[in-house]
């Protein structure tokens, strides 16, 4: 019983070094929730070929004078 307990504890009990972990993750984190879909549409259109294609759409809609 006293396993039972203890794993359970542990379980209930994030460790300190993932507690830090997930602080660092969520400092990284964009929420798209407001814009999901706009986001989704521009995924979809035919010139964005992957990832890089999409990010690189949105640093040039957003920084435009960067002479890239």
């Amino acid at each position: 019983m006293d396993e039972y307990l203890a794993a359970k504890k542990r379980k209930n009990n994030p460790s300190e070094a993932k507690q830090q972990v997930d602080k660092a993750r969520s400092r990284t984190r964009v929420n798209l929730h407001l814009v999901l879909s706009h986001f989704q549409a521009l995924g979809e259109r035919p010139e964005m070929k992957g990832n890089a294609a999409l990010a690189c759409f949105l640093l040039d809609r957003y920084m435009p004078n960067t002479g890239s």
